[in-house]
């Protein structure tokens, strides 16, 4: 950490840890973020989050791989991402994915029971015109 400028981090707090519980966005986050801002004195930026969604996908309750899920996923980490750069050194932050993209053939991805497609987006590809 003394030869950068900035650190990047990549976080998936309700997805590859607790699971399905976005009530632990929140304060996971922002303790994580300020433990790497008290050790090592350096602006933050999460360079990855995000959760799989399946486009068109409903349940409620809200349940992992729905759009209902995904959206309270991002507003907890928003509410998260406010609160630090008003009172920390978090700087920036990037959804991973901002829109799908298509796999090797035959892999399949950590979180995703579907393969050929990373479906950490926000945008599908499906729903383009």
């Amino acid at each position: 950490a003394p030869y950068v400028d900035i650190l990047a981090i990549n976080r998936y707090f309700s997805w590859y840890s607790d699971t399905g519980h976005t009530e632990v966005i929140r304060e996971s986050i922002t303790l994580d973020i300020e433990n790497w801002v008290r050790t090592h004195k350096k602006p933050i930026m999460v360079a990855e989050y995000g959760a799989d969604t399946i486009a068109g996908f409903h349940q409620s309750p809200e349940f992992v791989f729905t759009e209902e899920y995904q959206t309270n996923f991002m507003k907890e980490h928003f509410k998260a991402f406010d609160y630090l750069r008003a009172n920390s050194s978090l700087i920036g932050e990037h959804i991973w994915n901002f829109a799908d993209f298509m796999t090797a053939q035959g892999e399949i991805l950590y979180g995703s029971q579907f393969p050929f497609r990373n479906e950490l987006t926000i945008l599908h590809k499906r729903n383009q015109s």
